[in-house]
Formats: C-alpha cells, sequence, structure tokens
C-alpha cells in the first residue's frame, strides 16, 4: 500500500499518565491525534485514541501519524477495542 503523507508540521509529547500524543497538523489547523498508552512488557504502545478532523478524513492524516510513531520507535499496537471504522483502518495500515 502506498501512503500519502500530507501533514506539514506535526509533534509529540507525553502527558501526566505516560501516554504519548502524536499532533498532525495541515498548515495552521490542527487535523489529526493518535494517542498510544505506556509501553507494556514487550515495548509496545497500545492506541488508544485515533482522531482526524471531518475535513481532513481518508487523506492518510492517521495513516501518517502511523507512520511517525513506528520511524520515532514508539512501537504502536492496534488496540483490540475498535470501532468499525477503526478496525478497516487498522486492517489497511498493518502494523
Amino acid at each position: 500500500m502506498t501512503y500519502k503523507f500530507p501533514l506539514t508540521e506535526y509533534g509529540i509529547g507525553e502527558d501526566s499518565q505516560g501516554n504519548t500524543h502524536l499532533v498532525g497538523k495541515i498548515g495552521d489547523k490542527q487535523v489529526g491525534i493518535l494517542v498510544l498508552g505506556k509501553p507494556d512488557r514487550d515495548n509496545l504502545r497500545e492506541a488508544i485514541q485515533v482522531w482526524t478532523d471531518k475535513d481532513y478524513r481518508r487523506l492518510g492524516v492517521a495513516n501518517h501519524l502511523w507512520k511517525l510513531a513506528q520511524v520515532n520507535k514508539l512501537n504502536p499496537r492496534h488496540s483490540p477495542n475498535r470501532t468499525t471504522d477503526g478496525t478497516i483502518w487498522s486492517q489497511q495500515i498493518k502494523g
């Protein structure tokens, strides 16, 4: 699968609970968020939230955030608790 990489900026930060937040922007607008839980014993981080602004869906925003998590060695893994859309997306992005 070929991924589109639409984000012009992104940031990575950690909250007080130890969750890692990846925030993506296009221009000056925040368009997506990927929240990963604390690392488990295998150093994998479960995706606990994925959000894309409705005007930017189906453009590759979530894919880009996922790939950024991989490149930054955050070891993301899909949660078993997903919406129908989340299940479809997780099958498309693989890994």
